[in-house]
């Protein structure tokens, strides 16, 4: 074998093995992500699935939002700001402090390989579907509001870690977080642009924004039709 056959042969075999150990790592940290997720830590942190739901597909009746299927370095961020304090939430707070920099990944990287779930649409007046609907897809610029679609992408899926997903999200918990965006409690979106879009769109039309995204079901393509 010539000298430079050789090397190429050496470069294969170490790319191999660097392959094999970044799967190794990946599948530990899904392995602890799935644990935590599912059992907690003897530490006092929950299990993730007592808020969020055993598939993380969320719980409307706690305000908490659906986690699976999201992106990984959206969900970290998210981390990342509960544990620092720069999004407010007195759960989640202790939650992520609790938890190291290595196990904050290890969460969001399990559910971001969860499937998204195939839940119930929740069902909303037509009046509101049809209101946020054209606020999805239109805005209101009469009040200086662009499409919620302009970032959050169509059908509310979201764009990478940038803007999470809409779609397939609880109208509980979309109303709980457009009003603590209007009020200000909540400042900690990415691009931050939600704190005043809110404040520009009145209660009446969070809530109709609110209802239509709830009326997607995730990952599903958009609805057609609704209030026309």
């Amino acid at each position: 074998m010539s000298g430079r056959r050789f090397a190429a042969a050496g470069l294969a075999l170490l790319a191999c093995l660097g392959a094999g150990a970044t799967a190794a790592r990946g599948a530990a940290a899904a392995d602890s992500g799935r644990q935590i997720a599912a059992r907690g830590l003897a530490s006092g942190v929950p299990a993730c699935g007592s808020c969020h739901g055993a598939a993380g597909e969320g719980l409307a009746v706690q305000q908490a939002p659906r986690l699976a299927g999201l992106d990984a370095g959206y969900l970290a961020e998210q981390l990342d700001r509960f544990a620092s304090g720069a999004r407010k939430n007195d759960v989640m707070a202790s939650v992520a402090k609790a938890l190291t920099l290595d196990e904050r990944r290890a969460v969001a990287a399990y559910f971001a390989r969860l499937p998204t779930p195939s839940l119930t649409p929740h069902p909303a007046a037509q009046s509101d579907l049809a209101r946020g609907q054209a606020l999805a897809e239109r805005g209101d610029w009469a009040a200086n509001v662009p499409a919620c679609g302009a970032c959050h992408g169509p059908e509310g899926r979201g764009v990478g870690a940038v803007t999470p997903p809409l779609s397939g999200q609880s109208q509980a918990y979309l109303s709980a977080q457009l009003a603590a965006f209007r009020t200000g409690a909540r400042r900690s979106d990415t691009l931050g642009l939600m704190n005043g879009i809110a404040a520009r769109l009145s209660p009446a039309d969070l809530q109709a924004a609110a209802a239509y995204y709830a009326s997607l079901p995730a990952g599903a393509p958009a609805r057609t039709g609704a209030g026309r």
